[in-house]
């Protein structure tokens, strides 16, 4: 756990966790915990995927990651986890531009789990970015519902970072359909709800 703390709070000052991230992933290999494994798997996927600094963003290591996660997670039920591998590869899928329906399929692969397992803050993660990809498939009134549900459970948790991220999505996808009116109510709604 040292570790993997290190890596966070690493990430969080801007410096590249890489290091930390695959020693504890070596330590859990040590170990033989399968469930560490595929958790320290996940968190290097999204190191490439998201936290990398720019020049070592690479999408293929870090779907390579996701898929280590997913092999150690076969058969070991719904979780938490698995819903946000599933969300990770679905970001990546899209960012790969291998197609926005794929893309969506992970998405909705994520969203059920987490729905399933009756994890909130699994769910407001796989709903937004859900129902952004539905919008973007020209599903435009799931998507947006998808993304309204999102925005709702994250009300619910009274987490920050969730009502800011759901908050923001809601916004975004009322901009990509130029509908000024619900950007300004959800706004001042957004505005409200992380005071």
């Amino acid at each position: 756990e040292v570790l993997e703390r290190q890596a966070r709070a690493t990430r969080l000052v801007g410096r590249d966790a890489l290091p930390y991230w695959e020693r504890a992933l070596r330590l859990h290999e040590g170990v033989g915990d399968t469930g560490k494994q595929a958790e320290m798997h996940f968190n290097l996927g999204q190191h490439y995927r998201l936290f990398a600094p720019l020049a070592q963003v690479d999408l293929e290591k870090a779907r390579a990651q996701y898929e280590q996660a997913l092999q150690l997670l076969d058969g070991e039920g719904d979780s938490a986890l698995l819903a946000e591998v599933y969300r990770g590869m679905s970001a990546v899928v899209f960012s790969a531009d291998e197609g926005v329906e794929k893309a969506t399929d992970w998405a909705r692969k994520s969203c059920t789990v987490a729905e399933k397992i009756g994890d909130a803050r699994a769910f407001c993660l796989a709903a937004h970015a859900l129902g952004v990809l539905l919008v973007i498939a020209g599903h435009v009134e799931e998507g947006v519902n998808k993304c309204q549900r999102s925005w709702e459970v994250a009300l619910q948790l009274r987490e920050p970072d969730s009502v800011g991220s759901t908050g923001n999505i809601l916004l975004v996808v009322f901009e990509m359909l130029k509908d000024a009116t619900s950007m300004v109510a959800k706004g001042s709604e957004a505005l409200t709800a992380v005071r």
